[in-house]
Protein backbone atom coordinates (compact mmCIF):
# COMPACT_ATOMS: atom_id res chain seq x y z
CA UNK A 1 0.00 0.00 0.00
CA UNK A 2 1.47 3.33 -1.03
CA UNK A 3 0.59 6.56 1.01
CA UNK A 4 0.49 9.40 -0.37
CA UNK A 5 2.24 12.07 2.43
CA UNK A 6 1.41 15.35 0.69
CA UNK A 7 -2.19 14.87 0.11
CA UNK A 8 -2.24 13.57 3.72
CA UNK A 9 -0.73 16.23 5.08
CA UNK A 10 -2.82 18.89 2.52
CA UNK A 11 -5.50 17.10 4.31
CA UNK A 12 -4.43 17.44 7.81
CA UNK A 13 -3.66 21.07 7.67
CA UNK A 14 -7.58 21.48 5.97
CA UNK A 15 -9.16 20.10 8.89
CA UNK A 16 -7.16 21.71 11.45
CA UNK A 17 -7.65 25.09 9.18
CA UNK A 18 -11.32 24.41 10.04
CA UNK A 19 -10.82 23.71 13.69
CA UNK A 20 -9.03 27.05 13.75
CA UNK A 21 -11.05 29.06 12.40
CA UNK A 22 -13.84 27.58 14.05
CA UNK A 23 -12.29 28.34 17.47
CA UNK A 24 -11.77 31.97 16.52
CA UNK A 25 -15.47 32.53 15.93
CA UNK A 26 -16.14 31.76 19.18
CA UNK A 27 -13.37 33.81 20.67
CA UNK A 28 -11.26 31.81 21.16
CA UNK A 29 -7.13 32.24 19.53
CA UNK A 30 -5.84 28.73 18.86
CA UNK A 31 -2.54 28.91 19.80
CA UNK A 32 0.84 26.20 20.33
CA UNK A 33 2.94 26.58 22.92
CA UNK A 34 6.35 24.08 22.10
CA UNK A 35 8.12 23.70 25.87
CA UNK A 36 12.08 22.98 25.16
CA UNK A 37 13.98 21.59 28.14
CA UNK A 38 17.04 21.30 26.59
CA UNK A 39 19.96 23.23 24.64
CA UNK A 40 20.88 20.59 22.34
CA UNK A 41 21.65 22.37 18.62
CA UNK A 42 19.45 19.35 16.94
CA UNK A 43 16.38 20.34 19.10
CA UNK A 44 16.83 23.69 18.50
CA UNK A 45 16.92 23.58 14.87
CA UNK A 46 13.92 20.92 14.68
CA UNK A 47 12.22 23.26 17.04
CA UNK A 48 12.78 26.09 14.57
CA UNK A 49 11.65 24.13 11.59
CA UNK A 50 8.68 23.43 13.25
CA UNK A 51 7.78 26.66 14.18
CA UNK A 52 6.69 27.61 10.61
CA UNK A 53 3.91 25.89 10.30
CA UNK A 54 1.55 27.31 12.61
CA UNK A 55 1.96 30.55 10.79
CA UNK A 56 0.78 28.15 7.58
CA UNK A 57 -1.92 27.75 9.50
CA UNK A 58 -2.34 31.12 11.49
CA UNK A 59 -1.94 29.95 14.60
CA UNK A 60 -0.35 31.63 17.22
CA UNK A 61 3.15 30.07 18.16
CA UNK A 62 5.75 30.32 21.32
CA UNK A 63 8.35 28.51 22.14
CA UNK A 64 9.27 28.63 25.66
CA UNK A 65 12.82 27.38 26.70
CA UNK A 66 14.30 26.25 30.18
CA UNK A 67 17.76 25.82 30.83
CA UNK A 68 19.74 22.43 31.37
CA UNK A 69 18.79 20.81 34.45
CA UNK A 70 14.68 22.27 34.92
CA UNK A 71 12.97 19.67 37.27
CA UNK A 72 9.42 17.76 35.87
CA UNK A 73 7.40 20.08 39.01
CA UNK A 74 8.99 23.43 36.78
CA UNK A 75 8.05 22.11 33.61
CA UNK A 76 4.49 20.96 35.11
CA UNK A 77 3.86 24.74 36.68
CA UNK A 78 4.19 26.14 33.36
CA UNK A 79 1.93 23.80 32.00
CA UNK A 80 -0.05 24.55 34.40
CA UNK A 81 0.06 28.34 34.40
CA UNK A 82 -0.17 28.53 30.52
CA UNK A 83 -3.75 26.49 30.16
CA UNK A 84 -4.91 28.82 33.00
CA UNK A 85 -5.07 26.64 36.11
Amino acid sequence: MLIDSRALAKEIDATTMTGASGLRAQGVVPAIVEIIATADDAVLSYSRTKAKKPAILDIKYRTVEFADGVTGDEIEREIARLNGS
